[in-house]
């Protein structure tokens, strides 16, 4: 990097950072981000891709590029934050040089502070050697809320291994099958998997069509409400699905579907000549009065209370037909645990359990369970 000019080390690296994917350790990081596990998250990293993952599953935190600066107020920061310690793809400054991030390591104090505050620590991703920032993290007296160094090495680099001690509550944690699986696990443990995306691909897309304003457009006479028709396609989509799943006749399946946006699972129901759509069509119409409950919950709790009720009902009534069901009881059961809305609170860490020896790498500690203060991610 030294020998490149300026220009020629932004160009590689800006090349690399555009044909960058995101992976499951991002999308494991932003459903904990919506859960409410996850409120700071620091990374070294240029690209955007947790700023994308976090999107993906419709959160969108507050991203800081403390290059262009590092003066924060913790008061006025917003509730979840991503920090770009070096900067960021399209900042105006990319540190990358030895002497850059000397220089820059040391305004970033006040950034570290803060995010110890009543958090757990979390440092995934990162080897720590050779790089200035390291003594922000090393140069702390104890980690009141523990941190814990994930790696898939069985032992941690020479360079660090003395970070690690029972007394400083630094844990290194041997993960050898990677980041994905380190923070799909996490989710899961915390009740924060899977994402709305893989499970329920079709609420998935009706939750990111909720802030979308209506607009109606005249055409040949008629208005077209454009939002509308993005609905009815994929309600359409879902009845298909349901139905070649359920192994009903293409002739029925057209019935159905102008039926069911017309009247909802009533007159769908009506209009089949089979009793094998009923669950799909009860569930269907479930998860669009749990979505509607949750928008509706920010301004008018008891109407909310009221329609999450009716999906209660439909979800029943699709299980009493076909008990085996398991995508109804399992996004039934998704309807009666509580949003992130208003952000829950967490108590703090339980203290109690004997800990291995500090040096000594050991897997995730599954056994303990965590009800704690929102995690950094570093």
């Amino acid at each position: 990097m030294r020998e490149l000019s300026p220009g020629e080390r932004r160009k590689l690296l800006k090349d690399y950072i555009d044909a960058a994917s995101i992976n499951w350790a991002h999308i494991g990081l932003a459903q904990l981000v919506k859960h409410g596990c996850v409120d700071r998250i620091l990374t070294t990293n240029f690209d955007p891709l947790i700023a994308r993952a976090c999107a993906l599953v419709n959160v969108f935190p507050a991203v800081y590029d403390l290059t262009a600066s590092t003066y924060l107020r913790p008061e006025d920061l917003p509730d979840c934050a991503v920090f770009h310690l070096h900067g960021q793809r399209n900042g105006f400054v990319l540190l990358n040089e030895t002497s850059e991030l000397e220089k820059h390591a040391g305004q970033l104090k006040p950034v570290f502070a803060h995010a110890r505050e009543s958090r757990v620590w979390i440092v995934a991703g990162y080897s720590g050697e050779n790089d200035p920032l390291f003594r922000l993290i090393r140069d702390v007296e104890c980690y009141d809320y523990d941190l814990f160094w994930v790696d898939v090495k069985e032992q941690p680099p020479a360079g660090i291994a003395e970070f690690f001690s029972e007394e400083h509550r630094t844990f290194y944690v041997h993960e050898p099958r990677g980041a994905d699986r380190f923070f799909m696990d996490l989710a899961h443990q915390l009740e924060a998997w899977p994402p709305l995306f893989v499970d329920q691909p079709f609420q998935h897309l009706r939750q990111q069509l909720q802030s979308v304003a209506k607009q109606d457009q005249e055409g040949k006479g008629v208005q077209i409400d454009w939002l509308e028709q993005a609905r009815e396609k994929i309600d359409r989509a879902e009845i298909a699905l349901a139905a070649a799943a359920a192994d009903i006749p293409e002739d029925d399946v057209g019935k159905v579907q102008a039926a069911f946006l017309e009247g909802g699972s009533e007159k769908a129901m009506a209009a089949s000549s089979t009793d094998r759509l009923k669950p799909w069509l009860l569930a269907s119409e479930a998860g669009d009065l749990a979505l509607e409950a949750q928008v509706l919950s920010l301004t008018d709790l008891s109407a909310a209370c009221d329609l999450w009720r009716q999906a209660g009902e439909r979800y029943a009534q699709a299980l009493a037909i076909k008990p085996d069901m398991h995508e109804a009881a399992y996004n039934w059961g998704n309807a009666l645990k509580p949003g992130p809305w208003p952000p829950p609170t967490f108590p703090p860490p339980a203290t109690s359990g004997a800990r291995p020896a500090s040096a000594t790498p050991r897997p995730w500690p599954s056994s303990r369970t965590y009800t704690k203060p929102p995690i950094t991610g570093a």
